[in-house]
């Protein structure tokens, strides 16, 4: 059984530093990967550690791409840990959590459910709420988004939605974030 501490005995761990190289991948000139994104270079980076953001055709080598990763990692760190002071994590939930930050930003877990239901001891519920990232969203309509009139961006598009070639990175990111998540509650929990 794996112990549940408050995120302030938990690391960055090389185990997430794997994971985020792992999905992101590495790209040396910045993009723009998913319609409707920003510019992306390295690891996933979209803003480096100065504050500049990323621009298309940005040059990003390996060694650096790593040094932006565990930089944003570790100021990420931080900032999470102060909005979850009454949760209890395992490591891996906490590394899947830091996961999601770096790819949504910490402004956002801190808003989310999945802060709201660790904070309130309800790890399960916490999990279930990685699935409502599924979702691209966008201003513009693109053929296969529905419409959405509850958000500022009108239109959405299921990234889980299978075949598709818009943005199943993030639907896959979202199901295996879930998944593992779901396990460790399961393993964790006495």
């Amino acid at each position: 059984m794996n112990t549940r501490k408050s995120p302030k005995a938990l690391i960055v761990s090389a185990a997430l530093i794997a994971a985020v190289v792992s999905y992101e991948g590495y790209v040396r000139i910045a993009s723009v990967p998913v319609k409707t994104d920003v510019p992306t270079v390295g690891h996933g980076t979209t803003v480096y550690p100065d504050g500049t953001k990323v621009q298309l055709g940005d040059v990003v080598e390996r060694d650096d791409a790593k040094r932006y990763l565990v930089s944003y990692l570790m100021t990420s760190d931080d900032k999470a840990k102060q909005c979850l002071p009454t949760a209890e994590m395992t490591q891996k939930e906490y590394d899947i959590a830091l996961d999601f930050s770096y790819q949504y930003g910490v402004p956002t877990f801190c808003s989310s459910r999945i802060a709201k239901y660790y904070n309130a001891n309800e790890p399960k519920k916490a999990c279930e709420s990685y699935l409502l990232y599924k979702y691209k969203y966008s201003t513009t309509y693109y053929p296969g988004f529905s419409y959405s009139p509850n958000t500022k961006k009108k239109w959405r598009f299921d990234c889980t939605t299978p075949g598709n070639r818009i943005c199943s990175g993030v639907g896959t990111r979202q199901l295996d974030r879930y998944n593992a998540c779901i396990e460790e509650v399961k393993n964790g929990r006495p």
